[in-house]
């Protein structure tokens, strides 16, 4: 298929003013929030609601095992849109196939953190996120490869993909207490773990060596906003943007944490914050590395390339009442 255009999102239109469009709506019935909801009202209410915006649903319930071929074939059909219901790593795993097609991706969070939903703004009730969704409301957006590998929110290198590696695994729909389980537990582990050499080298020839703990690569950047969980701005600027932990005492770990909190991340003078649309990582002494892309646990080899990817996913843009599409 051809690359996509880049797309606005189109004002909605009501099901009786355009022709019925087709979509293959893919539900991991492993996922954390999914495994709780899952009943006959709840699939005949999902369909429901999206007829009523005017899809024609083909439903397929699975375990993740079967993903990647239901896609494939949903592709081949020539579908209108392919909806996932799952947390980011199924979300991520059928995006990675959608990357230049013309089929928009639609976002159900039914997982625990939900960070591409909530970066698009969808409701976090499945339910009411499945009713925002409409045919013909899209917009493209950019991705983050890594390694060849596909992103959509959040690269993580350093201490917290280790911390992953031995925590116990979390699943439903209470996403706080996962977050102040580990948030705990990343305290006392950040200063018990060693510090380690960066290099980061830019498209551009620039290059910084840096001592961390902790390295997060995302496309676009973080809005500066109260909350737990910060959300992605510039999902279409074609900029990532890295953010490099060089506290080293206590005190400033908290100072962190507090302006991570209030939305103050940008004016902390231990934050190191790049912005690159390519850029190359190694690490003194080491082949490998774990990192925890889009929540999924996973051994990079380095030195590991990050390319932006600009305007290479079209996603459904969720309508409600009373967040507008962003641009």
């Amino acid at each position: 298929m051809n690359a996509p255009t880049k797309a606005s999102p189109l004002p909605h239109s009501t099901p009786d003013a355009r022709k019925t469009a087709r979509c293959v709506v893919i539900l991991n019935k492993k996922s954390g929030t999914l495994s709780e909801l899952w009943s006959d009202d709840f699939e005949q209410e999902l369909l429901g609601a999206l007829k009523a915006n005017g899809w024609a649903p083909e439903l397929h319930l699975t375990d993740g095992s079967d993903i990647d071929s239901i896609v494939e074939r949903a592709i081949e059909s020539r579908c209108d849109a392919i909806i996932a219901g799952g947390g980011d790593g199924t979300t991520t795993s059928i995006a990675s196939q959608l990357r230049n097609t013309e089929i928009p991706l639609g976002i159900l969070p039914c997982g625990t953190l939900n960070l591409a939903a909530r970066d698009l703004g969808t409701p976090l009730d499945p339910l009411e996120a499945v009713k925002s969704l409409h045919p013909h409301r899209y917009r493209n957006i950019d991705v983050l490869e890594v390694n060849g590998q596909t992103c959509l929110c959040l690269t993580i290198l350093g201490v917290y993909p280790e911390l992953l590696h031995q925590a116990e695994e979390f699943h439903g729909r209470k996403w706080w207490i996962k977050f102040c389980k580990l948030s705990g537990q990343l305290a006392t582990a950040y200063f018990r773990s060693p510090r380690f050499r960066i290099k980061i080298e830019k498209n551009s020839g620039e290059t910084k060596d840096v001592s961390t703990r902790l390295l997060l690569i995302v496309p676009g950047e973080y809005e500066d906003e109260f909350g737990f969980i910060p959300r992605r701005e510039g999902l279409s600027s074609g900029k990532c943007r890295l953010y490099v932990s060089k506290h080293q005492s206590r005190w400033s770990n908290l100072k962190m944490a507090f302006r991570f909190l209030t939305g103050h991340t940008k004016q902390d003078p231990d934050m190191l914050v790049e912005s690159a649309d390519s850029v190359e990582i190694s690490v003194k002494g080491k082949s490998s590395a774990k990192v925890s892309l889009d929540g999924e646990l996973l051994e990079l080899k380095l030195p590991a390339r990050f390319d932006l990817k600009r305007h290479e996913l079209r996603v459904l843009v969720p309508q409600t009442d009373t967040l507008p599409p962003r641009p």
